[in-house]
């Protein structure tokens, strides 16, 4: 998974688990449990093509 907001995609999808829990301080781990209950959000940014350096 990538956990970077570089696309307004990335944006979308943090806004999800941003909108859900109501808060900015969770963890990686709340983040993959409403992952768990919400699969289709990785849909979001799912063809978006990491950066090469």
């Amino acid at each position: 998974m990538r956990w970077t907001v570089d696309t307004p995609e990335d944006l979308a999808f943090v806004r999800y688990i941003y909108d859900t829990l109501g808060h900015d301080r969770f963890s990686w781990r709340e983040a993959l449990a409403l992952l768990e209950e919400h699969p289709e959000w990785l849909a979001v940014n799912r063809d978006i093509q990491q950066k090469v350096i």
